[in-house]
């Protein structure tokens, strides 16, 4: 899990990034944090559950964000595949009107 990807969903929700990883309700609002002292020590109530939910959310995006650069990638591919197609067909258009 990026820490940037928390950091940003954290500030986007308003709450503090530990708290954005966390199961309980208890949340605090944003402010910057570290990563340096683990989510345990900064809050007693720490319950990482939320925190399996957020990587394997984010191991799903990256996989479809993975198919989907690949569909893109092939899209590409048969776009320039026609282009060439098209200028041949133009070329050869172009020597018969000769």
């Amino acid at each position: 899990m990026s820490v940037e990807f928390i950091i940003m969903q954290a500030e986007k929700k308003g709450i503090h990034p530990v708290c954005y990883l966390c199961r309980r309700d208890c949340k605090k609002p944003y402010s910057f944090w570290s990563f340096q002292m683990p989510p345990e020590i900064f809050c007693d109530k720490f319950s990482p559950t939320h925190t399996i939910e957020v990587a394997a959310q984010i191991a799903e995006i990256k996989h479809l964000l993975d198919k989907l650069t690949q569909l893109a990638n092939k899209i590409a591919n048969r776009a320039n595949e026609i282009v060439k197609e098209l200028e041949k067909i133009e070329e050869e258009d172009s020597f018969m009107g000769d």
